[in-house]
C-alpha cells in the first residue's frame, strides 16, 4: 500500500534547551547482589530535536518523602540509543521518528539512608518538550523566545524503603513499558498496550494525569524537592480532553490506551503507574509521551464471514455457533472463513490489500490458539478477490465446562494501525468418552486410636477405562510427618493404584499438644485423552485419645485464696514487696517456674529466680521499691505473670498454670519541709509578717531555717535564695545557700545605706525570695518565704529652727550651757515641758547631715567648735556679752547671736 504525505521541516537553532523531549520514565531494578540499576528512558524527537540537546549524562536526585530531604545524587551515563520501529514498517513516512535513549548507573541504596517508612522519590528535570505541541503551551525559552509558557519534563519515580520492620524489602519498579511507535489517524480508532512488567508480581494500576513541568525554563533546572508544577493546557484541552477525540484518550486500569481523534496535531499525555503489594501502595512511576495525529488516507476495514463445512455459503457475520460430537473426525471438526476487503478494488491502493487472520480466546486465558489456523494465514487480495481459510478445532475442549468463545480476527495493512473485523465463534465440543476412576472399598473412614497404637489403612484406586491414574493426599492444615503419618501410593498396573495410610499415634515422638483430630483426603485422577477433571476422593477422619495427665497448680502467699489467678497489689515507693510463688503437681513430674513481666527487674532492683524441681517448686519475689528506674508519670502499673510448667509428661502436653500479679506503684508519701524567718536584731528593727522597715545605715540580721520531719527515709534539704528584686538592685547583702538533713539554716545580713537611693527618690522596696526543697523523688515538696524590706530615709526639713539666744552659766543648773539638741531638763523647766520640745536641729538624712557648729566672739575669734550635733558650750572663762553661732549642715546653715549673762 502506498501513501503520499507532504512533510514541512522547520529548522531551529541548535542549543541545549532545544525542543527534543517526546517523553520517558525512570526504572529502578534490584540486582541479585542487592545493588540497584537506575535507568532513565528518554524518547528523543529525531525530526524536531537538535543533536546538541542530547546529553551524555544526567544528574538524578533522591529525596525522602516524609520531609523532602535530599538523600543522594547519582549520575547516569548514556548507555544505548535505538530507533523505535513502527508496527508496520511500510507505514514509515518520516513524520514520526523517535529514538529510545537509555541512561543508566548501578548504585547502592544503604539501609541507613533508605529505611524511612514513608518511602522515597527520585527526580530529574529537563527542558524542553516540542514547540509544536497542540494541547499544551510549549514556547521557546530565551534567548530565542520569550519562554513565558515553557514546557519541560520532570521525570519522577516513588519507591519504598529498602528495609521494613527490620527486614529487607525486596522490590523493583515496573519497567519494559512499550513506546507509542505509531501515529494515529483522525476519525479512526487508535489502540496500544501501554502496560509494563513488574518482576515482583506486584499489582499495577494505570491512570491518566496532567504531565509535570519543570520548575524553570532553563535547560537544566537542577535539583528540587518539589512540588513540581503541571504543564499549562491550551484552551479547550485538559485532562478529560487530551486530544479532543470522540471518544477521547483513555487508559484502562490494566494499561490499554484507546482514542478516536478528530483533529490532527501533536498531543502530550502522561500515565501514572501505581504499584501495590498486598493491597498497599508501595511505589509510583510517571510516564510521559506524545501522540502524533495525521489525516490519513481513507481505508475500509476487512470483512470476515464464516460457515460450517456442510453449508453452501458464507452467511455468518459477527457471530456464529457450531457443535461437534465426539464421533466427528479431526478433518471434519472445522469451519471455513472468508475475508474480503474493498480496498483491494481501490486504484489508490494499487488494487491490492494484504490481509491476515488471528485466533484469540474470548472467555478463557493462557491458551495458544495458533494451532487452529492453517499453515498460511496471510493473503494478498487483488481486484476485489477474497481469501478462504479453514479453522480446525482439537477434539478436546479448551474450557472445562461450557462452550468456548473464540474470536477469528481479520486484519488489513492500513496505516498506521491495521483495521480489523471479528467473527465471534461459539464452539461446543463433546469430549471423548471417559469413565472416572474410583476408590475401593470405601470412601469415608472415621477412627480414633489410643495413644501408643499404630494402624495402616489400605485402599485401591481403579480406572474402568484403563487410563493411568494419579493419586495424591491433602490434609486440613497439618503435615503428615509431623503427626506420625505416612502416605504411599503406587500404580501396580495401568489403571490400578494401591494406596496406604499408616499412623503411629506415639505422643512421645509426635506433638499432639495443639491438636488431636486430623483429616486426610486422598484424591485419584485419571490421565484421559483430554485431561478432563474426573476426581474421586476418600476421606480419613482420624483422632488420637491421649492419657490423662494432672494439671500443675500455682499460688502466691499474697492472698489467702489458693485459686486466685489475678492478684491486684499496690505499694508506695520506699515500701517493700516480698512474697513467695509456689507451684505443685500431684505426681512426680518435674516443674519449671518462670516469670514474664514488663517490670525491668535489673533497672529497678527487683529479684526473682526461675527454678525447677520435682513435684513442688518455689521461689521468692523481692523488691525494695526505690525511685531508681521508675518514672510513674509514664508508667505506674506493671504486670508480673508467674508460670509453672509440667515439662516432663509423656506426651509433652503443655500443662501450665499461671498467676498474674497486677502491681500499682504509688508515689511516696511526703511531709513538706517548712521554712521560717527569725529577726536576730534586738533593737532598731522589727519583723512583722516577714516585712521590715529600716532607715539607711540600719544593720539587718536574720536567720532562715528549713526543717523536715520525714524519717523513712530522711530527706536531704536545700536552702536557697531563689531571686531578688527591688526598685533599685540591692547591693552588699550576704547569704549562703545551705544543704543538710532534717534541719538546715543560714543567716541573712545587710546594712543598706544611702548609696542605694537614686535621684530624688529616697524610698526603696526590696523582695528576697527564699526556698527550702527536699529531694524526695516523685513527690518532692518545697516551702518558700518572701522577705520584704522597705528602706526609707528620714524626711528632709528646710526652714528655720528654734535656737536659744541667751545662756546664764552661773552654775544654778538652769540655762547653764548653749545647746540645740538633747537639752537636759533642769529646775528652770517645770511640768512636762522639755527644752527639746521648743528647740532642736533637723534630723540627719541622706540628703542633709549635721557637719559642725562654730561660735565666735564679737571680734570674730572662734571660741568654740564641735562636730557633735549634741554639742554643749558652757562659756567658761568668757566674759558676759554677745557671741555669734554658725550651725552648718551639708546643704544649709543656721546663724544667729547668743548672749552670755551672769
Amino acid at each position: 500500500m502506498k501513501r503520499l504525505i507532504l512533510l514541512l521541516l522547520v529548522l531551529l537553532p541548535i542549543y541545549a534547551g532545544a525542543s527534543h523531549i517526546v517523553g520517558g520514565e525512570f526504572e529502578m531494578l534490584r540486582l541479585p547482589n542487592g545493588q540497584f540499576r537506575i535507568n532513565m528512558v528518554l524518547y528523543f524527537d529525531v525530526v524536531n530535536g537538535a543533536q546538541g540537546a542530547k546529553d551524555d549524562t544526567v544528574h538524578v536526585y533522591f529525596y525522602r518523602k516524609a520531609d523532602r530531604f535530599r538523600v543522594k545524587e547519582l549520575i547516569l551515563s548514556l548507555n544505548s540509543e535505538k530507533l523505535v520501529n513502527y508496527t508496520q514498517n511500510q507505514c514509515a513516512d518520516g513524520s514520526l521518528v523517535t529514538n529510545k535513549i537509555i541512561y543508566t548507573a548501578v548504585t547502592d541504596l544503604p539501609a541507613r539512608d533508605f529505611s524511612d517508612p514513608a518511602g522515597y522519590f527520585m527526580e530529574y528535570q529537563r527542558c524542553c518538550r516540542n514547540y509544536s505541541i497542540t494541547n499544551i503551551y510549549s514556547e521557546i525559552p530565551p534567548p530565542q523566545g520569550s519562554g513565558r509558557r515553557y514546557a519541560g519534563q520532570t521525570f519522577y519515580l516513588e519507591f519504598p524503603p529498602v528495609m521494613r520492620n527490620g527486614k529487607e524489602f525486596i522490590n523493583s519498579s515496573p519497567h519494559l513499558f512499550p513506546p507509542l511507535s505509531d501515529y494515529a489517524c483522525i476519525n479512526r480508532r487508535y489502540y496500544v498496550d501501554f502496560a509494563g512488567v513488574d518482576d515482583d508480581g506486584d499489582s499495577l494500576a494505570y491512570s491518566l494525569v496532567t504531565p509535570l513541568n519543570t520548575r524553570s525554563n532553563q535547560a537544566y533546572p537542577g535539583a528540587s524537592p518539589g512540588p513540581f508544577p503541571d504543564v499549562q493546557w491550551r484552551p479547550g484541552f485538559d485532562l478529560q480532553h487530551i486530544t479532543g477525540g470522540k471518544p477521547d484518550l483513555r487508559i484502562t486500569p490494566e494499561g490499554f490506551i484507546t482514542v478516536t481523534p478528530t483533529q490532527t496535531g501533536l498531543f502530550v499525555f502522561a500515565v501514572k503507574c501505581e504499584e501495590f503489594r498486598d493491597g498497599i501502595k508501595i511505589g509510583e512511576t510517571r510516564r510521559d509521551f506524545q501522540m502524533l495525529v495525521q489525516d490519513c488516507q481513507i481505508s475500509v476495514p476487512p470483512f470476515i464471514t464464516g460457515k460450517q463445512l456442510s453449508e453452501p455459503t458464507f452467511s455468518a457475520h459477527g457471530v456464529m455457533s457450531v457443535s461437534f460430537a465426539n464421533t466427528v473426525t479431526d478433518q471434519n471438526r472445522c469451519i471455513n472463513v472468508r475475508v474480503a476487503d474493498e480496498d483491494s478494488k481501490d486504484p489508490l491502493q494499487n488494487f491490492q490489500e494484504t490481509i491476515r487472520i488471528r485466533a484469540v480466546a474470548l472467555n478463557f486465558r493462557n491458551k495458544d490458539l495458533s494451532k487452529m489456523l492453517p499453515d498460511i494465514s496471510i493473503a494478498r487480495l487483488t481486484n476485489g478477490s477474497t481469501a478462504d481459510f479453514t479453522i480446525c478445532f482439537d477434539k478436546c475442549p479448551l474450557v472445562p465446562a461450557g462452550p468456548m468463545e473464540i474470536g477469528i480476527i481479520a486484519f488489513d495493512d492500513a496505516c498506521a494501525l491495521p483495521l480489523s473485523d471479528t467473527l465471534k465463534v461459539t464452539v461446543n465440543i463433546q469430549p471423548p468418552p471417559n469413565q472416572p476412576p474410583t476408590f475401593i472399598p470405601t470412601h469415608t473412614i472415621s477412627e480414633t486410636l489410643q495413644e501408643g497404637d499404630a494402624r495402616t489403612w489400605n485402599l485401591r484406586a481403579v480406572d474402568p477405562d484403563g487410563d493411568s491414574v494419579m493419586v495424591s493426599a491433602a490434609t486440613d492444615g497439618f503435615l503428615l510427618a509431623d503427626a506420625g503419618m505416612i502416605f504411599q501410593a503406587s500404580e501396580t498396573t495401568k489403571g490400578i493404584a494401591d494406596v496406604s495410610l499408616h499412623w503411629d499415634a506415639y505422643c512421645h515422638l509426635y506433638d499432639f499438644n495443639h491438636r488431636t483430630t486430623f483429616q486426610v483426603k486422598v484424591f485419584v485422577e485419571d490421565k484421559d485423552q483430554c485431561d478432563q477433571r474426573n476426581l474421586d476422593e476418600a476421606t480419613f477422619n482420624l483422632a488420637v485419645q491421649l492419657p490423662f495427665f494432672p494439671d500443675p497448680h500455682l499460688d502466691t502467699d499474697l492472698t489467702a485464696d489458693p485459686d486466685e489467678t489475678i492478684v491486684p497489689v499496690s505499694r508506695s515507693v520506699f515500701e517493700h514487696l516480698d512474697f513467695n510463688v509456689t507451684g505443685d503437681i500431684t505426681n512426680q513430674d518435674t516443674l519449671r517456674l518462670s516469670m514474664i513481666t514488663d517490670l525491668p527487674l535489673d533497672k529497678v532492683g527487683a529479684t526473682f529466680t526461675g527454678k525447677k524441681a520435682v513435684h513442688q517448686v518455689s521461689s521468692p519475689f523481692s523488691w525494695s521499691i526505690a525511685c531508681a528506674g521508675l518514672d510513674l508519670a509514664k508508667k505506674d502499673s506493671f504486670q508480673i505473670q508467674f508460670i509453672v510448667l509440667d515439662s516432663t509428661n509423656k506426651c509433652r502436653l503443655l500443662k501450665t498454670d499461671t498467676v498474674m500479679v497486677k502491681l500499682k506503684v504509688l508515689p511516696p508519701p511526703n511531709l513538706a519541709p517548712k521554712l521560717s524567718l527569725v529577726n536576730l536584731n534586738t533593737t532598731g528593727t522589727t519583723l512583722t509578717n516577714n516585712t521590715m522597715a529600716v532607715l539607711p545605715g540600719t544593720p539587718i540580721q536574720l536567720n532562715l531555717t528549713g526543717t523536715d520531719t520525714d524519717v523513712a527515709p530522711i530527706d536531704h534539704l536545700v536552702l536557697k535564695l531563689d531571686s531578688v528584686g527591688g526598685t533599685v538592685p540591692p547591693e552588699g547583702y550576704t547569704f549562703q545557700d545551705a544543704q543538710g538533713e532534717t534541719e538546715v539554716t543560714s543567716p541573712f545580713t545587710w546594712q543598706p545605706d544611702c548609696s542605694l537611693f537614686r535621684g530624688d527618690v529616697f524610698a526603696n522596696e526590696y523582695r528576697f525570695y527564699f526556698s527550702v526543697k527536699d529531694n524526695r523523688c516523685i513527690t518532692g515538696a518545697a516551702d518558700t518565704v518572701s522577705l520584704r524590706i522597705n528602706l526609707a530615709d528620714v524626711p528632709h526639713t528646710n526652714g528655720p529652727v528654734q535656737v536659744p539666744n541667751i545662756i546664764t552659766p552661773n552654775g544654778d543648773g538652769c540655762n547653764d550651757y548653749f545647746a540645740v539638741s538633747g537639752i537636759e531638763a533642769g529646775s528652770c523647766y517645770s511640768g512636762s515641758v522639755t527644752p527639746d520640745e521648743s528647740v532642736g536641729l533637723p534630723e540627719d538624712n541622706c540628703l542633709d547631715r549635721f557637719e559642725k557648729v562654730v561660735i565666735v566672739n564679737r571680734w570674730g575669734q572662734t571660741v568654740f567648735t564641735s562636730t557633735d550635733r549634741h554639742f554643749r558650750w558652757y562659756a567658761q572663762h568668757e566674759a558676759a556679752g554677745v557671741f555669734f553661732y554658725d550651725i552648718r549642715f551639708t546643704h544649709q546653715r543656721f546663724k544667729g547671736s547668743l548672749t552670755v549673762a551672769y
